[in-house]
């Protein structure tokens, strides 16, 4: 992971942050963890993956991470 744009939002949650790195495929699918958080993600091409930013419960910096393969995003909250 390079960069985070934006790289801090509200606590309301609900900021499309863009994640760029290196994301060759293949995976099934893209999860985001913000910190103890999982949301869905997009893959938007070999460098991009997209981000719904969940709701956190206070103002604090959180480690964010891409999940590959994780389960079913479907089932993630958001």
């Amino acid at each position: 992971m390079l960069a985070l744009v934006p790289s801090l939002g509200p606590v309301d949650g609900g900021t499309r942050v863009v994640v760029s790195g290196d994301f060759p495929k293949p995976f099934t699918s893209v999860c985001c963890e913000f910190g103890s958080a999982i949301s869905p993600a997009v893959y938007l091409d070999a460098r991009h993956v997209q981000c719904l930013a969940p709701k956190q419960y206070a103002a604090e910096t959180v480690q964010v991470a891409l999940l590959f393969n994780c389960a079913d995003p479907s089932k993630v909250s958001l």
